[in-house]
């Protein structure tokens, strides 16, 4: 997405911008457009590092910088090219100003950034508005808060800021004011001597002041976790004498109790580095608070020099200065006016800055992001490595062990700066580890966000199609209810009448005499009737409640004689050459159509002994096991012992019957 922006200067002086009025097409996510950024200003909130304005050269060979006029973020969980991954642009208005040198705060716990100081461009008038323009992330939205008059607050740039966030408080000491800031402001730029302190849960401000001494401009305020409410630790940049600076000595340490409001003063001894101004820097403790290590990175010169580009540590309470990269003589690329954010426990990401010794691009394809391992404890023990996303606890490096003593997890031996501290009461608030305590509550909490429509449109048609087979589901069971029910009334049906009832199981092949038949009957199906006779069998197998009635008259078949709607038990089966009688299905072994044996349909009468004759060539009863003139026990016998082994009885023969039922239905 191309981006219109106004720019705002043509160099960086030491001390001042060059001004020229230009526009650019850029994509400020396309690493071809991507030289250089600085002046920006970062803050971290869970896992994101947004970026808010500065200047950016957008292409090799452009000296022009150019405003940096919307808001990006580094996306903190996606590591795969080893450096964060540069995302957005997000929400910003034309009404919230782009600013050079300005700050960013966080409220880690309600999650709000807050933009507050900056300078705007040559060309450009400030607004008469000295306002802070926060930012909604769960919203995407910007509102102003505006300062009032009685606060006596004025816009600033290049000041030192924190912030502490168990007080859901920003700080900001010192910092330039003039006409680059300040609407109507006439007169030479000043620097301001007094550290603001801006409520971001209340959105009040109120004043305290600053360290003793002359008023102190682009050096660095840091938190370390220490004392009762934590301490800000305050050095470098430049001291301001009217109209005049002076290097502030990096070895002059200022130390403020947030408790108390108190300024404490430390000469830090070791290995000092040159005075500097716009460097970076970022703090890690040890997991015992037994020392407070403060990363410092960059910077510009204070006199002729081109800058550094070199990394110290300040190791407290002892204040020692360690140099820490490079360990020999090596061709650096000193710049400044960059940020620090300490992410993940035990790394820093460096971003940005401005390079006055050459014209060459910072990185593009990383847009000018590298990383810091503060623990030094990757496989390669180099100071500059890949980023992961991993959450690891910082250790204390083997530089700072050589000098403090104890272990990479704490337990430092030398506490006390050199020649001991000259106020009981800061060593006092140094041998107090910052005591964890409850959370900040949150003041507000996230809105339920609406789904898009697509996400609504699925959800409904999953419901509809979750009830449609939840229906259908209940309309088969209660189908085979309504069917199990209405055999068991037709049987019902059939006993209340007087009417025989067929016992039903389950063969291979299945012979029926009665109508179209609604279930199988075995070849040697039997009929009973109501009238008492052979009342213990029907009883035993009616006990098995697995027999269907058939209310049709038996079906007259070609050889047979019947009368009354009853068999004539005197008839014998016949074969019928050449035809098949109706309602007559094959059955095992009898392959023949020629040779299927008809099964005459009887009812038993008390006394009557049922006897089965067979025609046509090769069946015998010993085929089927049934003999001529045998009585019904042993008939049901034999028929029993052709399709299953073990003894027979009358019980087991019905059991057997009504389980065979069962599982058909």
């Amino acid at each position: 997405m191309a981006v219109k922006t106004m720019g705002i200067v043509a160099g960086l002086m030491a001390m001042a911008m060059g001004v020229s009025a230009v526009t650019t097409s850029y994509d400020p996510l396309k690493t071809s457009d991507f030289c250089r950024r600085h002046g920006h200003a970062t803050a971290h909130i869970k896992n994101k590092v947004y970026i808010d304005g500065g200047a950016i050269n957008v292409r090799l060979g452009d000296p022009k910088n150019y405003t940096v006029e919307h808001l990006l973020y580094l996306d903190l969980d996606n590591d795969e090219a080893r450096i964060p991954a540069l995302s957005g642009p997000l929400s910003k208005p034309p009404a919230v100003p782009s600013l050079y040198g300005g700050q960013l705060w966080a409220d880690e716990v309600n999650e709000r950034l807050f933009a507050f100081g900056g300078d705007f461009a040559d060309d450009m008038t400030p607004d008469d508005n000295p306002a802070v323009w926060a930012y909604d992330p769960w919203n995407n939205t910007w509102a102003s808060i505006p300062i009032e008059p009685s606060a006596n607050v004025t816009r600033r740039s290049f000041g030192a800021s924190t912030t502490i966030q168990d007080e859901g408080k920003a700080y900001y000491l010192g910092g330039w004011y003039g006409d680059r800031n300040i609407a109507g402001f006439q007169g030479s730029r000043q620097a301001a001597g007094d550290l603001l302190i801006f409520d971001m849960v209340q959105r009040v401000w109120r004043k305290d002041s600053g360290p003793q001494g002359a008023p102190r401009v682009e050096g660095v305020l840091v938190y370390v976790p220490a004392g009762d409410t934590g301490l800000l630790v305050s050095f470098g940049g430049l001291y301001v004498n009217g109209n005049g600076t002076t290097p502030a000595p990096m070895e002059d340490i200022d130390v403020y109790d947030a408790s108390t409001g108190d300024w404490f003063r430390v000469k830090a001894a070791g290995t000092v580095p040159e005075p500097r101004r716009r460097f970076c820097a970022g703090e890690s403790s040890a997991g015992d608070g037994s020392s407070h290590n403060i990363y410092l990175y960059g910077g510009a010169a204070t006199n002729n020099s081109i800058g550094y580009g070199d990394v110290y540590i300040l190791t407290m309470p002892s204040f020692r200065w360690i140099k820490w990269w490079p360990t020999t003589d090596e061709s650096l690329r000193p710049h400044n006016t960059l940020s620090c954010n300490v992410v993940k426990g035990n790394q820093m990401i460096v971003m940005g800055g401005h390079f006055p010794g050459d014209d060459k691009c910072d990185s593009p394809e990383a847009f000018g992001v590298h990383n810091m391992d503060l623990s030094n404890q990757n496989t390669e023990k180099a100071v500059w490595y890949g980023y992961t996303k991993v959450n690891t606890a910082y250790k204390v490096p083997e530089a700072i062990v050589n000098v403090v003593g104890g272990s990479e997890t704490g337990n430092a031996t030398l506490r006390a700066p050199e020649g001991g501290f000259n106020n009981t009461l800061l060593q006092t608030l140094f041998s107090r580890t910052l005591s964890p305590i409850p959370g900040r509550a949150p003041t507000r909490t996230p809105k339920s966000k609406k789904l898009p429509k697509s996400a609504l449109i699925g959800m409904v048609l999953g419901i509809l199609v979750a009830l449609i087979l939840v229906l259908v589901g209940i309309l088969l069971i209660l189908k085979r209810v309504k069917n199990k029910r209405k055999v068991e009334q037709s049987a019902r049906d059939a006993d209340q009448q007087g009417l025989p009832l067929v016992a039903q199981t389950s063969f291979p092949r299945v012979a029926e005499v009665h109508g179209s038949p609604t279930q199988n009957v075995p070849p040697s199906a039997y009929m009973y009737d109501k009238s008492g006779n052979n009342a213990s069998v029907l009883q035993e197998l009616a006990s098995t409640d697995v027999y269907k009635s058939y209310p049709t008259d038996p079906v007259e078949l070609d050889s047979g004689v019947y009368g009354g709607g009853r068999a004539s038990s005197s008839k014998p089966y016949t074969q019928v050459s050449g035809t098949t009688p109706k309602n007559m299905i094959e059955e095992e072994p009898y392959s023949d159509p020629q040779r299927i044996p008809l099964l005459q349909q009887q009812q038993i009468n008390d006394g009557v002994t049922p006897t089965e004759t067979y025609n046509g060539d090769g069946i015998s009863p010993a085929t089927d096991r049934r003999t001529s003139g045998a009585t019904f026990d042993q008939t049901r016998a034999s028929r029993h012992s052709h399709f299953s082994e073990g003894p027979w009885s009358p019980a087991r023969d019905a059991v057997e019957e009504g389980r065979l039922a069962v599982e058909r239905r």
